[in-house]
């Protein structure tokens, strides 16, 4: 009993951080978006000069950085609508932006600790700090992320070569300068990540006083904080995380299939482990252990979910928006680019890790 016991709190201890450092990006997500910084940025998108392939990579760089600070869900609900409005003011098909705009979160949530559940899950027991991330673990991030970029930008050349032009009705009035509040929270939230090495409580808080202080003045609707945090499905996964790593401490097996694997065998492994069961289960059962290479863990985890849908919440999240954008979208159409962009993303990311 007391040794099952020593198992559930020690699955506890390693998962309720990331969960904490999550909703407060998620609160300041939404606080950056009421506060018009992603119309802000929308609306820059919407006027970038040059050819459909600058107006892309452009896309492509925004959502790998709000991917990076605000974390990929974020990134997924708020930045995808943008960039299709982006391309339909250009008389593009909305459809590559979309597709890219899923496979492009998976694969720049390497970049920052916070920017993946998973990163925060298995760092949990040995944080390193966003400062020590850069310098170890980024690289493969960035890799990852401008691989993706090539393979989406080679799949969809067509939509790209040629503008076509404005179309009547679209063209939007120029957004204002977003808010000074969601600007100087956005970035202290980035320097805690990156100067902390257990920022968690820290960036909760620092979202919880700033949407606090935006409901206090009328700007923001308590049930609309509540509902950008999603507390009961966090609550829930938090629960099936600390279940499946109290499982895992107790069943050996998943953590011995990464004990003493390779990098890329490790990555490998956890990527098709990802499919199967989602990464979050996955990160919970792989890591209960000491795998060999946390790292390339990481890079499997991040990029699996590009292989098949089944991988990440975050494609549910982003269904539904491409669905209220009204964007048709299909299972084929994202398996198309996302495979080929994480079989080939991922041995390079693997290829950038420290030995």
């Amino acid at each position: 009993m007391v040794l099952a016991t020593t198992d559930l709190a020690q699955a506890w201890d390693r998962a309720w951080p990331a969960f904490a450092l999550v909703a407060g990006l998620l609160l300041l997500g939404l606080v950056a978006e009421r506060g018009g910084l992603f119309a802000w940025t929308g609306d820059r998108l919407g006027r970038v000069p040059g050819p459909p392939v600058a107006l892309a990579v452009a896309v492509f760089a925004v959502l790998a950085a709000v991917t990076a600070v605000l974390n990929l869900d974020t990134a997924v609900v708020f930045v995808t609508p943008i960039a299709i409005r982006a391309v339909r003011r250009r008389g593009l098909d909305p459809r590559p932006v979309a597709y890219a705009a899923l496979v492009m979160v998976n694969a720049s949530s390497l970049l920052l600790p916070g920017a993946n559940l998973t990163n925060l899950i298995v760092q949990g027991a040995d944080p390193i700090g966003g400062a020590r991330w850069l310098v170890e673990v980024a690289p493969a991030g960035l890799a990852a992320a401008v691989v993706s970029g090539a393979v989406l930008l080679a799949m969809d050349r067509g939509a790209w070569r040629a503008d076509g032009g404005a179309v009547a009705g679209e063209d939007e009035a120029h957004a204002g300068r977003p808010d000074a509040l969601a600007v100087a929270a956005t970035l202290l939230a980035c320097g805690l990540i990156l100067a902390l090495t257990e920022p968690a409580l820290p960036v909760l808080a620092l979202g919880v006083v700033t949407a606090g202080l935006w409901v206090a003045r009328g700007r923001l609707r308590a049930g609309d904080a509540v509902r950008a945090v999603g507390p009961a499905v966090l609550l829930a996964l938090l629960a099936l995380v600390v279940a499946l790593g109290w499982l895992a401490r107790r069943w050996s097996a998943p953590g011995d299939l990464v004990a003493d694997a390779g990098p890329l065998a490790t990555a490998a492994i956890a990527a098709a482990t990802s499919v199967v069961v989602n990464n979050l289960p996955a990160s919970a059962l792989l890591t209960a252990g000491a795998p060999a290479h946390p790292e390339a863990l990481l890079v499997g985890l991040n990029l699996g979910p590009n292989l098949f849908v089944t991988g990440s919440l975050a494609a549910w999240l982003w269904w539904r928006t491409c669905a209220a954008a009204g964007v048709d979208v299909t299972l084929r159409g994202v398996v198309a680019r996302g495979a080929p962009a994480a079989l080939l993303a991922l041995p390079a990311a693997v290829l950038l890790l420290p030995s």
